[in-house]
């Protein structure tokens, strides 16, 4: 699992006040760069850190400045699996695409009416059932 944070400093220690979590490197690179892009946390004491399973992958601080430890130039080669800036395809938003979870509840004479639509279409889960309707609609 890949997390990528914005954490600052503040007067009682800590404080992570931005953060991603995914299991695909390709989503944890892009967020990475997406992040360190931010221009508004320029000069700011503000520290990006991406991790994967609890160990630090990478760190960039905004109030440092190129050849300083722990800033990542924008033309940097981050550890594999990861990607480099320039290895991105930008206009993939697969990653962004949201996903939805719901339930249905159904009167003992809905109920029976969707048995005998998903008997009909030969679909054997409801799941299947309402991802087979949507994709026909």
């Amino acid at each position: 699992m890949y997390k990528i944070y914005y954490l600052r400093t503040t007067d009682y220690g800590t404080e992570v006040f931005d953060k991603k979590t995914t299991n695909s490197s390709v989503t944890a690179s892009k967020t990475f760069w997406e992040y360190r892009d931010n221009k508004e946390h320029e000069s700011k004491k503000i520290l990006l850190l991406l991790t994967q399973d609890s160990l630090q992958l990478v760190s960039h601080r905004f109030d440092k400045r190129d050849g300083q430890s722990d800033f990542v130039p924008l033309n940097q080669t981050l550890p594999s699996p990861l990607l480099s800036r320039h290895e991105i395809d930008w206009n993939d938003n697969a990653h962004r695409k949201k996903k939805f979870q719901f339930q249905v509840f159904l009167d003992p004479e809905d109920q029976i009416k969707l048995e005998l639509a998903m008997e009909k279409s030969g679909t054997q889960t409801k799941k299947g059932f309402l991802i087979q309707c949507l994709n026909n609609k």
